[in-house]
């Protein structure tokens, strides 16, 4: 009974207390700043002291209620939208403050939290926390769950610094923010490979079978293809010339919206849930 008590006054003040939308505007304002500053080449080492305190602040203030949501939940919180869209926050924030090679990866990650926390503020409409479903109550959701998150990390960092590039004026930040994307692409397809193989061990174990050809299952695999593309540029050469390959990461982003949002909503199936 008193750990009924407990759950039910965490949920409490995790309802009333847990303001998500003020830390995605600092991160957001944080991370413009900085683009800027990296954009023109600026050193300050104030500001990057500023960049990694924010990105501090997001781990805590997103660590603890992901903690809340964990305990209240009875599981690892990584069951909804809300969750999952934390889960990115809390890895963007936490990569800004351990970033160290170049000037535009700490605001890009630190963008990418501020988006994940922003998506995330419109979960707080509906703030009850649930326990699993029966299909989710299985160790195979953690792994399949964080690659996929990390791929999305690594996809929206790409789209950000894509952006910066193409809105820059100079070729040496187009440059710069194509040999990032280039480094992080490989990474990327990686991990989702690597989450969209865990998923179906667990869709066997669930639903006995490994793939259905489930609308989610399959805007997944079109994810895959569509950031796998770059990868051959011996085939495609026009991936070797950076504007070229910026634009069609910043448009790739889009199967990665539609895998996530759209075929919840437009096209429902066994991962509606999700």
């Amino acid at each position: 009974a008193s750990d009924v008590y407990k759950r039910q006054a965490l949920e409490r003040f995790y309802n009333s207390s847990i303001r998500l939308r003020p830390l995605a505007f600092l991160l957001l304002g944080l991370s413009v700043c900085g683009i800027f500053m990296a954009a023109a080449g600026r050193r300050r080492p104030l500001w990057t002291v500023t960049m990694v305190a924010g990105g501090l602040a997001g781990v805590i203030y997103i660590g603890v209620a992901l903690a809340i949501r964990a305990y209240v939940g009875g599981h690892l919180p990584f069951a909804d939208g809300h969750e999952t869209m934390l889960s990115l926050a809390l890895i963007a924030c936490a990569g800004a403050v351990f970033a160290r090679h170049d000037l535009l990866l700490r605001p890009g990650l630190l963008m990418v939290g501020a988006l994940a926390t922003l998506v995330a503020v419109m979960g707080e409409k509906s703030p009850q926390i649930v326990s699993l479903m029966p299909v989710l109550a299985s160790p195979w959701l953690s792994v399949h769950v964080m690659l996929v998150i990390l791929s999305y990390a690594a996809f929206s960092l790409m789209a950000i610094l894509s952006a910066v590039a193409l809105l820059g004026r100079h070729r040496n930040l187009r440059h710069r923010c194509a040999a990032l994307c280039r480094a992080i692409l490989l990474p990327g397809v990686f991990l989702l490979g690597a989450g969209i193989m865990a998923g179906a061990v667990w869709a066997n174990q669930s639903w006995g079978r490994y793939w259905g050809w489930d609308p989610k299952e399959t805007c997944a695999l079109v994810t895959l293809l569509v950031y796998a593309l770059p990868l051959h540029r011996a085939s495609f050469p026009v991936f070797a010339r950076d504007g070229a390959l910026c634009v069609y990461l910043l448009l790739a982003i889009g199967a990665v919206l539609f895998t996530y949002f759209g075929a919840n909503y437009l096209m429902p199936g066994l991962h509606s849930y999700a």
